[in-house]
């Protein structure tokens, strides 16, 4: 179809939802660094590394450096790229002038923090954001809560569509009553997570008698004030840290767990969630979640049909709703068995696929 991912690097554990897009998808990956890939396998993927010339930083942060560019050029028209699918607006930006020399249509997925955030933190990449709508075929956005936001930055409304990042549906055993509950999170360890507030919620819920544990799955800057909060709370022995793990590690812990919590919410920078992948995961792996008003959350989750939802920066709230939840093993059952459907019906990985390879097919 001559299409070709364009995304700076390739095989980031945080991002498992691309890899499983662009393989549903079939398509040739052209990216600067192509790491894990033992844990991310794809035999289309060719690797042009970033080179610095002499004058590469006179021009600017969001153009590429000549070499690179004419590498790139080079690979575009080996692969006979008609198209180019640039991921994250930093990546459409250095895709731009490609897609400009060679004539190709051009489309962009945004899913977060570069719509956000970026634009607030960085006028050069602001002011680039108008020439890139303008060129650019589609804007993709993981979520409406992010098109709203891309609108708001001078998108025009109509070049918009809305793509989720699916996620795949797994087999789920049966699940036993037991004598504890265990709520699993899978998310970065990041302010606009939330987890050291999660953290103190489940010691609340414990302070009221309930045998809750939590499995927190991810990594990032805030893993040591957890570790520290997790000490001084003395839940050692119920909250455990798994750091990054590899998607075959993460669905048995989905498996086995009775609740998912997302704790999102906007940090002081506002950058927020446009529609977190482990959230879908969670619903796809029939648990029951919790989560929080922010960002893309409430376009998937509506409270008591299939999840829970409190407050963003609600942590006695957030407590509450797990001593709730823990309670009520039929509330698990039924909204658990309602999320996955909500899943299987919009969210799926490959009717989100099929609907990615239906705007690479047909020109805006």
């Amino acid at each position: 179809m001559g299409t070709v991912v364009y995304i700076e690097s390739f095989g980031n554990p945080h991002e498992t939802w691309l890899y499983r897009q662009v393989k549903d998808c079939a398509v040739p990956v052209l990216c600067h660094e192509y790491s894990n890939e033992d844990l991310f396998p794809y035999n289309a993927v060719d690797v042009v590394p970033k080179r610095p010339g002499a004058h590469a930083r006179f021009r600017g942060r969001y153009r590429l450096p000549r070499s690179t560019e004419r590498a790139l050029k080079r690979k575009l028209r080996d692969l006979g790229a008609t198209l180019i699918h640039a991921h994250f607006g930093p990546a459409g930006l250095r895709a731009l002038p490609l897609a400009r020399k060679l004539g190709l249509r051009l489309m962009v997925t945004f899913h977060g923090a570069d719509a956000n955030v970026l634009p607030d933190r960085d006028a050069a990449y602001a002011r680039g954001l108008s020439g890139l709508f303008d060129y650019s075929e589609r804007i993709v956005a993981v979520s409406g809560f992010l098109a709203a936001r891309l609108v708001g930055l001078g998108c025009p409304e109509e070049r918009i569509e809305i793509v989720p990042m699916g996620v795949g549906l797994p087999r789920i055993p049966a699940r036993r009553k037991r004598k504890t509950i265990r709520a699993v999170t899978v998310a970065r360890l990041h302010p606009v997570k939330g987890v050291p507030d999660l953290v103190d919620a489940v010691a609340a819920a414990r302070s009221q008698d309930v045998p809750l544990e939590l499995d927190i799955v991810g990594e990032g800057p805030e893993r040591h004030a957890i570790e520290e909060r997790v000490r001084k709370l003395d839940l050692q022995k119920v909250v455990r840290l798994h750091g990054s793990l590899p998607p075959p590690e993460i669905e048995p812990l989905l498996l086995a767990a009775d609740l998912f919590v997302l704790n999102s919410r906007p940090t002081d920078s506002e950058d927020v969630d446009g529609l977190p992948v482990s959230l879908l995961e969670g619903m796809a792996a029939g648990l029951c979640v919790l989560g929080t008003r922010a960002g893309g959350v409430p376009e998937v989750v509506q409270h008591e049909q299939n999840g829970l939802l409190v407050p963003a920066r609600d942590t006695e709230a957030l407590a509450a709703l797990l001593v709730r939840a823990a309670g009520d093993r039929d509330l698990r059952l039924r909204l658990g068995k309602a999320a996955r459907a909500t899943v299987a019906a919009e969210f799926g990985a490959h009717p989100t696929a099929g609907r990615l390879l239906e705007l690479y097919e047909v020109p805006a």
